[in-house]
């Protein structure tokens, strides 16, 4: 557990733009599932602007966005933009 309450999950992905392997240190709030930890959104650097997310509960899918989009969908998600879809 790391200071400020998260956890580092590494794993090692491939990157299919540059043929290479590089490690992933996933972050999850220490705070999504008290009884396993497998109900969050895990988040972790890219290369770059990149961002990658996952689905603890489905660590195969990874969407990837910049810092940017994910500052404005969190923001936005605070702020109540998205409550008329659920």
């Amino acid at each position: 557990m790391t200071p400020g309450g998260y956890c580092i999950i590494s794993c090692i992905c491939f990157s299919l733009e540059r043929h290479t392997m590089y490690s992933i240190s996933w972050q999850k709030s220490s705070y999504s599932d008290a009884e396993g930890g497998n109900n969050c959104l895990e988040v972790a650097p890219g290369t770059g602007d990149a961002r990658h997310l996952r689905e603890s509960d489905d660590p195969d899918v990874i969407v990837t966005t910049t810092t940017t989009k994910l500052r404005a969908f969190i923001l936005g998600a605070k702020a109540g933009a998205f409550d008329h879809l659920i």
